[in-house]
């Protein structure tokens, strides 16, 4: 299957033990600081193959806060609607944060998401190149269990140079609503996964084991 599309429309973890962000709704100021599609071995044993993720960090005062969000590999099952949707969703943060339209493909999964850690890179590796972002994150319910994740659908970054700012729809201020009374539990959690947030899915057991100590801004 060849997986990509144009930027149009459409990590392992750093190590450095940061809270997570827990409160929903559009957070200004976030940036992108790591990307990779690095294979590892999670934390529960669970191997992932070329999983892509993306690290966001927003510094409050002198608090860093973070948000890990993390791209399977789709399975052989899925549906090719929900493939597509992930493929879109990935093209949508690539063209959010570059502001170009270009055309991201591969003939498999890790050549795809190679191909999106290239054209992020410039806009991560220096910190002076990466902009500042709004970066929607909405409260899940599961399994009792709360989290935080950036949406399955488009709408959820802008970076704040474009004057434009993600919105909050009447149904994701009910979910918001729904955490906050539950409580915030275990941040960044897909369904049947130990691992960061998915887009519309939750995981948890993130693999601390490379990184260093230099602050992200």
């Amino acid at each position: 299957m060849t997986f990509g599309g144009s930027t149009g429309e459409a990590v392992k973890d750093s190590g450095n033990n940061y809270p997570s962000i827990q409160q929903p709704g559009v957070h200004k100021g976030v940036k992108l600081v790591s990307v990779s599609n690095e294979s590892y071995t999670t934390n529960n044993d669970k191997y992932l193959e070329n999983p892509l993720q993306l690290e966001f960090y927003k510094k409050e005062e002198d608090t860093i806060y973070r948000h890990m969000h993390m791209e399977l590999q789709p399975r052989e099952s899925d549906e090719e609607s929900k493939t597509n949707n992930k493929v879109d969703r990935i093209l949508y943060i690539v063209g959010k944060i570059t502001q170009e339209n270009k055309e991201i493909t591969g003939d498999t999964w890790e050549e795809f998401t190679s191909n999106v850690v290239k054209e992020l890179k410039p806009f991560v590796d220096e910190k002076e190149n990466r902009p500042e972002l709004f970066l929607k994150l909405v409260g899940n319910v599961y399994n009792s269990r709360a989290n935080l994740q950036i949406p399955g659908y488009k709408g959820f970054l802008e970076r704040v140079d474009t004057g434009k700012m993600p919105t909050v729809s009447r149904a994701e201020d009910q979910k918001n609503q729904e955490y906050l009374n539950f409580g915030s539990g275990s941040p960044d959690k897909e369904e049947d996964s130990d691992l960061p947030d998915t887009g519309g899915g939750m995981d948890e057991g993130i693999d601390n084991s490379s990184g260093g100590d230099d602050l992200p801004f």
